[in-house]
């Protein structure tokens, strides 16, 4: 990630992290995409695709779609 283009809130992004395994097995490609709900410091509150419910991610964690 870019240290120079900030993530807000209401982008898109796709998800990074290897151990939601569940989510990658909906999505034929594997790749899991979703919106920042909220972003609390080092922490970003990420709601995946066709989900209820939000994942806590680090900035590292993701990408800007």
């Amino acid at each position: 990630m870019n240290p120079w283009t900030k993530n807000k809130v209401g982008d898109r992004v796709r998800i990074k992290r290897k151990d939601i395994f569940h989510l990658k097995q909906r999505f034929k490609n594997g790749d899991v995409f979703g919106r920042i709900v909220n972003i609390d410091g080092a922490y970003i509150m990420v709601k995946p695709m066709w989900c209820k419910w939000e994942i806590e991610l680090y900035d590292n964690e993701i990408e800007k779609a």
